[in-house]
């Protein structure tokens, strides 16, 4: 099947516009609350008009199947994420990890300091499945590039569901989400993500960390429960790859199609 085109400038994907009358009507809109009566629409930049350097940083022969020149790199394994950090580390470039691009604290964005000699942005777009799923205890392993649709509709099968909606639910993966310790606005009883993680598996440049599975310490006993995972939430900026997560689901409500 042929996969859509996301937007590099913007938000969703190629040929998704905004119609004229709905931009009449913000612009009607914007002009009451702005005390602004006219309005000078601004196309958006096309790809060929941005013009990119050349790269400076060359990734070796045993990473070239995995990085493009443009020094993206779609890593399949852990282990290529280990051979991605060693290669960074070894020629001080800054890893990036990025998962759905929503990012609003400029987890995605280069360091703007002179620290590090290039840049390599690490996407973890094959990191997208649910690995396990135990449906006595509603839980299920799943990888952390995986996007919000990709993991309702692999969920739904099994019966189950996260029901963690946020804003950026169609567009960002739960790597994301426990990286900036996301809150779901249009969640069902529990609201943070940290109130479903049970255990992570994490890829650092300084080795693994894998914390033990438990249930999680959410609104049941108000967060009294301090576990190990908690230090990788809130971890947006930071080169940490959560590969695999256990998280509690939830089974899907009586009457629930969707």
């Amino acid at each position: 099947m042929h996969e859509r085109r996301r937007k590099f400038y913007g938000w969703g994907y190629e040929g998704d516009t905004v119609s004229p009358a709905e931009t009449a009507e913000f612009e009607s809109a914007w002009s009451r609350l702005l005390g602004v009566d006219h309005f000078e629409a601004v196309p958006f930049p096309k790809e060929d008009d941005i013009d990119l350097r050349a790269p400076r940083i060359q990734a070796p022969a045993s990473l070239a199947a995995i990085c493009t020149t443009d020094k993206f790199a779609y890593p399949r394994t852990e282990e290529d994420i280990v051979d991605l950090y060693d290669w960074c580390g070894r020629h001080n470039l800054a890893a990036i990890p990025y998962g759905g691009g929503t990012s609003v604290v400029g987890g995605v964005n280069p360091p703007e300091y002179d620290r590090y000699r290039g840049v390599v942005t690490i996407d973890l777009k094959h990191f997208d499945k649910v690995l396990e799923v135990d449906a006595k205890s509603q839980s299920a392993r799943i990888q952390a590039g995986v996007l919000g649709p990709s993991l309702e509709k692999q969920l739904k099968p099994t019966g189950l569901t996260m029901r963690f909606f946020l804003q950026a639910w169609e567009f960002s993966s739960l790597g994301g989400w426990i990286a900036t310790r996301a809150a779901g606005h249009f969640a069902t009883a529990y609201t943070q993500i940290d109130d479903h993680v049970q255990s992570l598996k994490v890829v650092t440049p300084s080795g693994n960390i894998e914390s033990r599975r438990f249930p999680v310490s959410g609104p049941k006993n108000n967060g009294n429960v301090r576990h190990p995972h908690r230090k990788v939430s809130s971890s947006a900026g930071y080169s940490l790859l959560a590969i695999p997560a256990t998280l509690a689901a939830a089974g899907v409500p009586k009457g629930d199609s969707k």
